[in-house]
């Protein structure tokens, strides 16, 4: 069994919690990750920014920052293997999906909680080998999900 608990900044993103928790908790199972506890935060694109900023060097928001836990950490609440905190910021991710004509707003969310989650599962970007390995999972990943829906 495994523990995906997901937080909102704002009382608006409350609304979004239930399907971000659900796709977590599916893509965990597809990827057939066990005993394993996650936390997801909803918050707003100042807050992203405020992180980005200081994790990552970069002034301003961002769709997905994930933080992946370095150690065979339990997480405190669950005493699962904890993997990690994801942080999305809806409304970026509306804006994001409005400016490059993306009707599907979930299906947006559902793809960086698949990018996101493969960072915490030490997936990385940093070189073209390690890009085209986690581009290729997302793509398997996202289209199981779609059809298996």
């Amino acid at each position: 069994m495994n523990k995906v608990l997901v937080w909102s900044l704002r009382p608006a993103f409350k609304s979004k919690e239930q399907y971000v928790k659900r796709v977590a908790s599916k893509i965990l199972k597809v990827l057939k990750k066990e005993k394993v506890a996650l936390e997801i935060n909803l918050i707003d694109d100042r807050a992203m920014r405020k992180i980005n900023r200081r994790y990552r060097g970069v002034d301003k928001p961002t769709n997905v920052l994930s933080f992946r836990e370095s150690k065979d950490f339990p997480h405190p609440e669950s005493k699962l293997k904890y993997l990690g905190e994801i942080y999305l910021s809806p409304d970026y991710i509306k804006k994001e999906a409005r400016v490059n004509g993306i009707t599907g707003y979930k299906l947006l969310i559902t793809s960086l909680l698949v990018h996101g989650i493969l960072h915490l599962l030490g997936y990385t970007h940093k070189n073209e080998n390690d890009r085209i390995k986690m581009e290729n999972k997302e793509r398997q990943l996202l289209k199981f999900l779609m059809t298996n829906s």
